[in-house]
C-alpha cells in the first residue's frame, strides 16, 4: 500500500512516495540512476571550479545564436562582432572562458566527439580565448540568476559586456593589478550543511520524469528556487517560486532542475557530488516542488545564452516564460497525473 508523505509547514509534499512493508513506511527505491550528468569524463584540475580548486571567475556561454548566428552544424558564420574583443578583455582580467552546448549531448558518443571538434575549429578560426568546451543538457528555456539573455541582434561591443560585468561585480572586484578577486565583504546566505547531513545516493528515490514531449524549462537550484548560496548551504525555498513551478508543472510543461554542485566531472571525489544530488532530490520532495529530472551543469559566474532568462523574482520571470513558450499545454482528461501535486507512482 502506497502513501504520499506530507510535510508540516507552508508547503505540503505530495510527491514523496513511500511504501508500507511489514508495518513500516519506507522510501521506495526505484532504480540505480539517480541524476543526469551531461559530462561523461573527469575534467582536468584547472577546470574544476565548483569545489574551490580553481578560484578564477568563469564566464560560460551557449554556442548557437549566442556566439555565432548559426543554428547548428556545420558552423559556417563567424563569431558575432565584438565577441572576441570582449572575451580577450575578460581573460586579461583573469577569467576562464567556457562553451557549453546541448548540441554536444548526443546519445551517440561519436556524434558528440565529432561536434566537439567542430566547436574547437570554430574557436580556433575566430581566435577566441576559450579554454573549455563541454556538453550541456537540452532545454527549451533556462531560468538562472547568473544568466544574460542574448537577443537576436546582439550588441557584443557595448550592451552585453556591460551586463556581464555588472553580474561579475556582485561577486568580484578588480585588484590593483587589474585581475578579478572575490569580494571580501560577501556574507553567504543559508545554513552550512555538515558533511554527515548529506544522504547516501541509495537513501533517496530517483527522479521520476513523466516523459512528456512538451517544452522543457530548466530552472537553476540555488539563488533561484532557494536563496541559499551553493550546495554547502540550506535555506527554505522561495514560496513564490514553489507556486510557479507547481503551476507550470501542472499545466504540462516539463521541469528540469539544474545545479553545478552535482556535477561529478568537477569534483575531486565524484561520489561527493552524487551525495549532493541526493540531498537536493530529498529537498525538492520535502518541500513539494514537482519536477521531471535533476541535472548537473557547468559551474560559472555568468551564463550567456539566447534561451536564458535572468532570474530576479518569480513575478518577473513568469510573464517572460509564458511569452517565449506560449500557452499552457492542455491535458487529456484521462492523463494519470494531471495535477501539479500528484504523487508519482
Amino acid at each position: 500500500m502506497r502513501y504520499a508523505a506530507l510535510k508540516a509547514g507552508p508547503f505540503a509534499d505530495h510527491r514523496l512516495v513511500v511504501e508500507r512493508r511489514a508495518g513500516r513506511l519506507i522510501v521506495i527505491e526505484n532504480g540505480p540512476i539517480k541524476q543526469y550528468a551531461p559530462e561523461r569524463r573527469m575534467r582536468p584540475p584547472e577546470h574544476r571550479h565548483e569545489f574551490g580548486q580553481n578560484p578564477k571567475p568563469v564566464l560560460s556561454f551557449d554556442l548557437h545564436k549566442t556566439l555565432t548566428p548559426d543554428w547548428g552544424f556545420p558552423l559556417v558564420s563567424p563569431a558575432f562582432v565584438g565577441v572576441k574583443a570582449f572575451l580577450d578583455r575578460m581573460v586579461g582580467r583573469g577569467c576562464c572562458i567556457h562553451i557549453d552546448s546541448a548540441s554536444l549531448d548526443n546519445p551517440d558518443p561519436d556524434f558528440s566527439v565529432a561536434r566537439t571538434k567542430l566547436v574547437w575549429g570554430f574557436v580556433q578560426t575566430n581566435g577566441l580565448p576559450v579554454s573549455w568546451v563541454a556538453p550541456n543538457s537540452e532545454s527549451s528555456i533556462r531560468v538562472d540568476d547568473r544568466g544574460v539573455s542574448i537577443p537576436a541582434d546582439p550588441d557584443w561591443e557595448d550592451a552585453l559586456p556591460a551586463q556581464f560585468e555588472a553580474l561579475l561585480a556582485k561577486t568580484y572586484v578588480l585588484d590593483p593589478n587589474g585581475l578579478y578577486m572575490r569580494r571580501p565583504d560577501l556574507v553567504p546566505v543559508g545554513t552550512l550543511i555538515d558533511d554527515e547531513d548529506y544522504p547516501d545516493d541509495g537513501e533517496v528515490i530517483a527522479d521520476a520524469p513523466r516523459g512528456l514531449s512538451t517544452p522543457l524549462i530548466d530552472i537553476d537550484f540555488h539563488r533561484t528556487i532557494t536563496p541559499a548560496w551553493g550546495t554547502r548551504r540550506d535555506a527554505d525555498p522561495d514560496p513564490a517560486m514553489v507556486a510557479l513551478i507547481r503551476s507550470l508543472y501542472g499545466e504540462g510543461f516539463s521541469i528540469q532542475i539544474s545545479c553545478a554542485g552535482t556535477n561529478p566531472a568537477t569534483a575531486d571525489k565524484p561520489s561527493f557530488a552524487i551525495d549532493r544530488s541526493a540531498w537536493q532530490r530529498r529537498y525538492l520532495r520535502q518541500w513539494g516542488i514537482p519536477y521531471d529530472r535533476l541535472v548537473s551543469k557547468d559551474d560559472y559566474d555568468t551564463w550567456g545564452d539566447d534561451k536564458v532568462i535572468g532570474f530576479q523574482s518569480a513575478t518577473q520571470i513568469e510573464p517572460l516564460i509564458r511569452q517565449r513558450l506560449g500557452p499552457a499545454i492542455p491535458w487529456s482528461s484521462n492523463n494519470p497525473i494531471n495535477e501539479p501535486d500528484a504523487p508519482i507512482q
